[in-house]
């Protein structure tokens, strides 16, 4: 699924052709989190008959450092050509949750590699995960993740941060920040804050909710005499996806 050159790996197998010519590249084909070389099969079958060699490389999922260096070394054992072909999104996702029954959930939403923490102490294991810190954090969680958040980052990084129904971080002096990084806020209504845009992003939303593209949620269905009941189960961070209020 994921990862288009960090986080790549070991020949699992090669699939060569005593036909093929020298002068044509070696297909170098990594699948991503939830699949394996076998994955690629048809794909080779298709290659191969064009006269071209191919390596199917297994992805070890042993962190994203780790597997990137590895993939480096075996594109630099080819003596050809290389066309590395990875899929088809940039980079490996790293989620946090705050318990262990959540996991299979933010690896179902594409998490490749997840933390479980509740006091904002995670940033260690993302700089071992990443090597140095990662290109973006999405934050929405409130003032306890936003330190270990900048942690995170590596030089140039990117703070997204969002929708804070904890609170905000406090005050913040720009001077102090690290890593010459940057941070954003962003507001819902100033992304509709016309009527044409407002019908623009709604069609969006349920054009991708209808074709499957975005797959939303549900954690919960509450009457709406027990409003106070969903937001305590909220409180208790011991549910997952949307809770929905029915009159």
């Amino acid at each position: 699924m994921k990862n288009l050159l960090a986080g790549l790996a070991i020949i699992a197998a090669t699939f060569g052709n005593a036909q093929a010519q020298p002068d044509k590249p070696t297909i170098v084909l990594v699948h991503g989190a939830f699949a394996d070389s076998s994955s690629w099969n048809g794909v080779v079958e298709i290659l191969e008959k064009d006269g071209l060699s191919v390596v199917a490389a297994a992805n070890p999922l042993r962190g994203v450092r780790s597997d990137g260096d590895y993939v480096a070394g075996v594109l630099s054992s080819i003596e050809s050509l290389v066309v590395l072909v990875g899929p088809s999104y940039g980079g490996s996702v790293i989620g946090r949750v705050s318990s262990a029954d959540k996991i299979a959930v933010a690896r179902e939403a594409g998490a490749d590699h997840v933390i479980v923490d509740t006091e904002g102490r995670f940033a260690e294991e993302v700089v071992r995960l990443s090597g140095e810190g990662v290109h973006v954090v999405y934050d929405g969680s409130g003032p306890k993740t936003f330190q270990a958040s900048l942690d995170s980052l590596r030089r140039s990084g990117t703070f997204c941060w969002y929708g804070p129904v904890l609170g905000g971080p406090g005050p913040l002096n720009i001077v102090t920040l690290p890593k010459s990084i940057k941070i954003g806020y962003a507001r819902f209504f100033d992304h509709i804050h016309t009527p044409a845009l407002l019908r623009a992003r709604t069609g969006q939303l349920f054009d991708w909710t209808a074709s499957g593209d975005l797959k939303i949620r549900i954690g919960g269905v509450y009457p709406l005499a027990e409003a106070a009941c969903a937001h305590a189960d909220m409180e208790s961070r011991g549910t997952t996806g949307k809770l929905l209020l029915v009159p």
